[in-house]
């Protein structure tokens, strides 16, 4: 059946995905609230429309792409669209509380929405490649789950939950990747003002990597069981290695704010008497 997908938004991420989806062979229609954006994309055959309520008339399929969750809702505050029946892909980042209440409005108005959080950059939508962790209805996944494959291949549906993704973004993008590499970077500029070259840096690296998620797994594992006690290594003993780490960054004057920030929490858990506890008892209410 021939389909309209129209996206709202031609910032960088917006533009790639109408570029993605004019290469796979969709009809696509563009607005965005400043016009002049949309002429390029018009340019390679994407439909720009100037007039909001007519780019909701004219889109079977509508992906809101714009810069932020806000300017979604006033959209929508703006110009009343007529949406019943058709199907709502919201790939705009904001809280699971945000998303699950412009899921509720959108609903409200007939239409059937899937929201997610692109864990990719544009050029990577651009080939295709990346991941988008989306929910929402399952059985407009069924029906549209090819279009968000076709922007990112690695992309995995996690349930009818639409707030899901973002928990899952903000645990594990913001809490382990973002968290991860800016205490790379802290701990390459070390290495660095003590003499070590970032090309061998790179190799020590590679090989403590290797090691994490066995760490990782770990602590996990005694999190579920609910067992804290450890035979290895105490946080009293966490405490006194922090310590040396980060007196050394110190020292040479290399930022430590995520040692600094990791010593303070272990300190706080042995002052609540946990000192003798391992590694996971950090977890531990």
């Amino acid at each position: 059946m021939s389909r309209t997908i129209g996206v709202m938004g031609a910032g960088l991420m917006a533009s790639a995905i109408v570029r993605r989806l004019l290469g796979e062979g969709h009809a696509v229609s563009v607005w965005n609230r400043s016009a002049q954006k949309t002429v390029p994309l018009a340019a390679e055959g994407a439909r720009a429309i100037t007039d909001a309520a007519s780019f909701f008339d004219t889109a079977d399929v509508i992906i809101a792409a714009l810069a932020g969750l806000e300017n979604v809702t006033a959209l929508l505050d703006t110009v009343e669209p007529r949406l019943e029946g058709k199907d709502f892909i919201n790939l705009v980042t904001a809280g699971p509380g945000e998303v699950r209440a412009l899921g509720s409005r959108i609903e409200d108005l007939g239409a059937h929405y899937l929201s997610g959080v692109i864990i990719c950059y544009p050029s990577d939508i651009l080939a295709g490649r990346g991941s988008i962790m989306i929910g929402g209805s399952s059985e407009t996944w069924k029906r549209h789950g090819e279009i968000v494959l076709a922007l990112a291949s690695g992309s995995t549906y996690v349930g009818a939950d639409p707030g899901k993704p973002g928990v899952i973004d903000s645990a594990l993008t913001g809490g382990v990747i973002f968290t991860a590499t800016t205490a790379c970077l802290e701990a390459a500029q070390y290495a660095a003002l003590d003499g070590m070259p970032l090309n061998e840096f790179r190799q020590f690296l590679s090989i403590y990597l290797k090691a994490l998620p066995r760490e990782i797994d770990r602590v996990l594992d005694a999190v579920a069981a609910r067992k804290f006690t450890s035979s290895d290594a105490t946080l009293d003993t966490y405490a006194a290695s922090l310590v040396l780490f980060r007196d050394a960054f110190a020292k040479v004057g290399a930022p430590h704010s995520h040692l600094t920030a990791t010593l303070a929490q272990t300190q706080a858990a042995i002052a609540e008497g946990k000192g003798p506890l391992g590694l996971a008892a950090l977890a531990k209410a």
